[in-house]
């Protein structure tokens, strides 16, 4: 399956871009490179896959499934779709017994879009991920139970394997190579370091790296040229130790004795966050700190650096909310609050720029596409319902796109060394590839803080208005997904909205309270003034 998708990849570069049938060899490509993983296992499924997957990108029938049918991804010739419709038909005559599984309904990620790849291995409870600096391997981890399997899963997209190593408990991180040489696992009072060879498979003997006494290790990542690890640990201590043995550089005292959940490496810098709301910024070479952000919404969860560009996402998890005492219909509110994205520029001095969206905890940033793009990743990981992964705008702060609603809590991502080549993975152990360049080209998505109430259209379909639990409403640009107003006013939960008929005014309506007629904008300030076009009281 491999040698066939390298040759199609082949003629693929070979054709003029201008060729008739060079999107149909790129859209077999992109199936077999989607679904190679399950051809390993199943050989005899590469019709079924065309089919289910090459069949409704090219078929005239997609257009019955979409809202709109200019939403394709791709321009349709329906060369294709004959084709395997032709194949179809051969195989019923040949091999009348031949059986299928054909999905009546188009996939969710079709060709063209950011999707490359979705697998699942034999963990739950799947806790971390990390890959190599060119994307091969990626190593995901966890487990849970004592009837379930613990360790860890080193898949190679490249080649379409994945094999599956014990390890004595599931780890609570892991970290890569750039090379993909190595692999870190950290077990609390211990580190692992694992040599890995060409075909994934794990060689030599493993280093083990105890934790200082009465300490315990919770992240891990390596330096960019793997020589060292960045550990972070229970103490609020933070520990730089020679990957090859061990070797202690410094060790040094950054949270006040809360736990480190996230470390990253960039060049002679290191940063972490941890327990106690805070983010410091350390010398790699020495350990003293060169920053200190203090005093965010929530712990941090979750970190990454990229030059001079610092990243950390915050939130609470459920155990924190049964032991805070809140009543369980305050939990959304209290969660939203403090489920941030912050983006610092070290050369800078001002504040933190924040990224407002998640509902639930942040578990994992990323800086993708050479930074231009961030990837945040949320999810409660034992009731949550968000599951989400945000692709940002690094300069403007803008959401782009969500990639679509994930298997349960997306708890971790990598990329590889240009941010081009994404890894999400969920709780439940499913490994979603994305690819970088596709996600920045995704049209943008409307955001509230608060999950979204009412959607209602401008009769034109230029403008929709959107309310939210607690947000006030917002009118925004259909075509570019910026928001051009937001309607404040009212002092409780909107229950209606409807657009006039010209488009021009919009009547909200909430609670108890007079409903309200404003303009759908505000020329200069692209705000609405409370009451502007006028209030009415119970007459209405």
């Amino acid at each position: 399956m491999i040698d066939l998708l390298a040759e199609f990849r082949r003629q693929e570069r070979a054709l003029p871009v201008a060729h008739s049938r060079r999107a149909d060899v790129s859209r077999v490509a992109e199936v077999l490179d989607r679904t190679h993983v399950f051809h390993r296992r199943h050989a005899t499924a590469l019709f079924q896959c065309l089919w289910n997957t090459g069949w409704w990108a090219d078929s005239p029938e997609i257009g019955r499934h979409l809202a709109n049918p200019g939403e394709a991804s791709a321009p349709r010739s329906g060369e294709l779709s004959r084709l395997i419709n032709q194949w179809r038909q051969d195989k019923a005559r040949i091999t009348p017994e031949f059986r299928w599984l054909r999905s009546l309904r188009p996939p969710a990620q079709g060709l063209g879009s950011a999707s490359r790849a979705a697998i699942r291995g034999p963990l739950t409870n799947t806790t971390c991920i990390a890959c190599a600096g060119d994307g091969s391997p990626v190593a995901l981890a966890g487990g849970g139970g004592t009837d379930r399997p613990k360790g860890a899963c080193v898949w190679l997209p490249i080649v379409g394997r994945m094999d599956f190593l014990p390890l004595q408990s599931a780890p609570f991180d892991l970290a890569a190579t750039a090379d993909g040489g190595a692999l870190a696992f950290v077990f609390g009072e211990t580190c692992v370091v694992q040599g890995v060879d060409e075909d994934g498979g794990i060689t030599g003997d493993a280093l083990q790296i105890s934790a200082p006494e009465k300490d315990a290790f919770h992240r891990v990542c390596f330096s960019p040229d793997g020589n060292f690890l960045a550990l972070g640990l229970e103490s609020g201590r933070v520990q730089v130790v020679a990957a090859k043995n061990g070797t202690v550089k410094w060790l040094a005292e950054g949270h006040g004795a809360k736990f480190v959940r996230g470390v990253a490496w960039s060049g002679d810098l290191v940063v972490s966050g941890g327990d106690d709301a805070g983010v410091v910024v350390w010398n790699a070479g020495d350990g003293t700190i060169q920053r200190r952000f203090s005093e965010l919404a929530a712990p941090v969860n979750t970190v990454d650096i990229r030059g001079n560009r610092v990243l950390a996402g915050t939130g609470v998890n459920e155990l924190h909310l049964y032991d805070s005492g809140l009543k369980f219909d305050s939990w959304p509110d209290y969660q939203a609050e403090r489920a941030l994205v912050y983006h610092w520029d070290l050369r800078a001095q001002r504040d933190a720029v924040v990224l407002r969206g998640h509902r639930e905890q942040v578990n994992s940033v990323r800086f993708i596409n050479d930074g231009g793009r961030i990837l945040s990743c949320s999810g409660g990981w034992l009731h949550g319902s968000e599951h989400s992964a945000f692709v940002w705008d690094t300069d403007t702060s803008v959401p782009i796109t969500n990639l679509e609603r994930q298997s349960a809590a997306v708890v971790g991502s990598c990329a590889d060394a240009n941010g081009r080549i994404i890894f999400t993975v969920c709780w439940d152990g499913e490994v979603q590839a994305w690819d970088g360049s596709r996600v920045q080209d995704t049209k943008p998505i409307i955001s509230h803080t608060q999950e979204i109430r009412i959607v209602e259209f401008s009769p034109d379909g230029r403008r929709v208005v959107t309310t939210s639990w607690d947000d006030p409403p917002r009118i925004w640009d259909v075509e570019s997904g910026v928001p051009i107003a937001t309607l404040d006013g009212h002092e409780c939960l909107i229950r209606t909205v409807w657009f006039s008929p010209d488009g021009r005014l919009v009547l909200t309506g909430a609670g108890r309270k007079y409903p309200k007629i404003r303009p759908t904008t505000r020329p200069g300030s692209g705000k609405s003034r409370p009451g502007a076009a006028g209030e009415f009281g119970n007459s209405l």
